[in-house]
């Protein structure tokens, strides 16, 4: 379960980011209220929300979540619908169900397994989306050099690359690059 409860928070994180740089929606904004102490169901809700609030928009940063969500017709997905079936399991398993022994060995674990595996393969937009932080910055005329670190795979110290880029960018922050490389968001406050 908490392979799930990681993909629901950072995928909620990168979507709330993306969101925040945007005219606010009055549905977005009655989730945010829940997410005081958030449940996995208010983690859900709130993501929805953010992606139904970029449907439409074929340009966003989040384009290739909202398609992994919605279909064509504006409808759930049926990978949105396996997040919600397994959000109901897992507090199915945390808030009463009593499995037997055999059932966590071997039917319900590898049944689950097999179901998360899904989910997370069918996210082709977590692999594209890569964390990245930059070092060494020199000023040019049009942005800045220097170092970037990409945090991908087992890596928690990458081998840093050199790099341009056409604006301003902090040590401090931690960013996040879109699928296509065209453009990027700092997700620092927030993963």
């Amino acid at each position: 379960w908490g392979v799930l409860e990681t993909f629901l928070r950072y995928g909620t994180g990168i979507a709330l980011q993306a969101y925040l740089r945007t005219p606010h929606k009055k549905a977005v904004e009655d989730q945010i209220q829940h997410m005081r102490r958030p449940s996995n169901g208010h983690y859900r809700a709130l993501l929805r929300e953010i992606l139904r609030s970029f449907q439409g928009k074929k340009d966003c940063f989040l384009s290739h979540m909202v398609e992994w969500h919605y279909t064509p017709k504006r409808k759930e997905s049926e990978q949105a619908q396996l997040l919600d079936a397994l959000i109901y399991d897992r507090n199915q398993d945390a808030h009463g169900t009593v499995r037997t022994e055999k059932e966590l060995e071997k039917e319900f674990a590898e049944r689950l397994v097999f179901r998360v595996q899904t989910l997370l393969y069918k996210a082709k937009w977590l692999f594209g989306y890569t964390l990245f932080r930059i070092s060494a910055t020199k000023p040019l005329r049009r942005g800045q050099k220097g170092s970037i670190h990409f945090y991908m795979g087992n890596q928690s110290s990458p081998i840093p690359t050199a790099g341009r880029w056409t604006c301003r960018l902090l040590h401090e922050g931690v960013y996040i690059s879109h699928p296509k490389g065209t453009h990027f968001m700092e997700v620092s406050p927030l993963l």
